[in-house]
């Protein structure tokens, strides 16, 4: 039992994305614990002074190329016991699924998470108590613009990690468990800004419904990928429509918003229409309107406009349309074969048409 406990302890929090400044609340049992009855750890991090933590909700810097500043952050815990936890930098990425803002892996960093350097990798968190209050340390860290990076928008992070390791069941190995939090670091390079959006990949399929579209409407699934090809955060709200011709019968759904659309980020939609109508030929077009994202720079952008044909052929009705036809043709001819025998039985030429 209690190693299928830690399995999804495991699992939850590999799935951990980058939060908001809140603390990060996480079940560990650290060393001398009692694995049945685990301990609660509860930590975080946040913009700090020299000294204290301050009430910003990220770390926001605009500069130029070649810049270099110097910011603190607070580690901070809330449990009764002192965390050792790892700092060290990150950036921010679009997951592809859903949007939302996830740290990148460590290993692959190619932004801004490069510009950080921070004074330590590990610290010794103390304990809250009830004369000192929340337990922190503040750690000082670097950030250094390159003198060719692009002008716009770019997102590192600080990240606070708590490593711990579980035994696994007989034969199988121990697992790791990292929970982290992780602060936004928003630097906004100084140039041109240049917002653009794109909507790639476009595919459509129709489903036309009970029994080949015999009984009404059917549903057409959408996928699409958004992309943000300028250099400033972008807010997006997509939407569908699927029209028979001239624009006949629309039937519309709204896509999955993105908040935070990151320069060369992209979000993969899939948007499922219902009520489409079997009308054998119809448009689907896609419309992604551009905004400005939370507490980024104003952004004037059209919205972008891309369609797609889609056959949405009603094949049950057309098989019975190609019975009805054969059935009427058959009776024609076998009504003009009698015609035609009438008329050589009584000694006159057949007429021709």
């Amino acid at each position: 039992m209690v190693v299928h406990r830690r399995r999804r302890v495991v699992l939850a929090a590999f799935v951990a994305l980058l939060v908001s400044l809140g603390p990060s609340h996480a079940v560990t049992a650290p060393d001398g614990g009692d694995d049945d009855q685990p301990t609660l750890a509860t930590f975080g991090i946040a913009p700090a002074q020299a000294t204290v933590a301050d009430p910003r909700s990220f770390v926001t810097i605009g500069a130029s190329p070649g810049a270099t500043i110097n910011e603190n952050v607070a580690i901070l815990n809330q449990s009764d016991f002192p965390l050792p936890l790892a700092v060290y930098a990150s950036e921010a990425v679009n997951d592809k699924k859903d949007g939302s803002l996830t740290l990148a892996n460590r290993d692959e960093l190619v932004d801004a998470g490069t510009w950080v350097t921070l004074e330590v990798d590990s610290v010794e968190v103390p304990a809250q108590s009830p004369q000192t209050g929340i337990g922190k340390v503040i750690v000082p860290f670097t950030l250094h613009i390159p003198d060719d990076a692009e002008p716009g928008d770019h997102v590192a992070a600080v990240v606070a990690s708590l490593t711990s390791t579980g035994e696994g069941a007989d034969g199988t190995p121990d697992l790791e468990l990292e929970q982290r939090v992780g602060l936004r670091v928003y630097v906004t390079v100084a140039g041109p800004t240049k917002p653009g959006l794109t909507v790639t990949d476009l595919h459509t399929t129709y489903d036309p419904g009970p029994v080949w579209g015999l009984l009404g409407q059917g549903r057409t699934t959408v996928t699409y990928t958004v992309r943000n090809t300028g250099n400033v955060r972008l807010r997006v709200e997509p939407g569908t429509k699927v029209a028979g011709p001239f624009g006949l019968l629309p039937a519309t759904a709204d896509g999955a918003p993105v908040a935070e659309l990151l320069p060369r980020g992209e979000v993969e939609q899939t948007v499922v229409v219902d009520g489409v109508w079997p009308l054998v030929r119809s448009t689907v077009t896609v419309t992604a309107v551009p905004g400005t994202a939370p507490d980024g720079a104003p952004v004037t952008l059209d919205p972008v406009v891309v369609s797609q044909g889609l056959w949405t052929v009603p094949w049950l009705w057309l098989l019975v349309l190609l019975v009805v036809v054969v059935v009427l043709t058959r009776r024609r001819l076998v009504a003009l074969g009698r015609r035609v025998a009438r008329q050589v039985r009584a000694g006159r030429p057949p007429a021709t048409r």
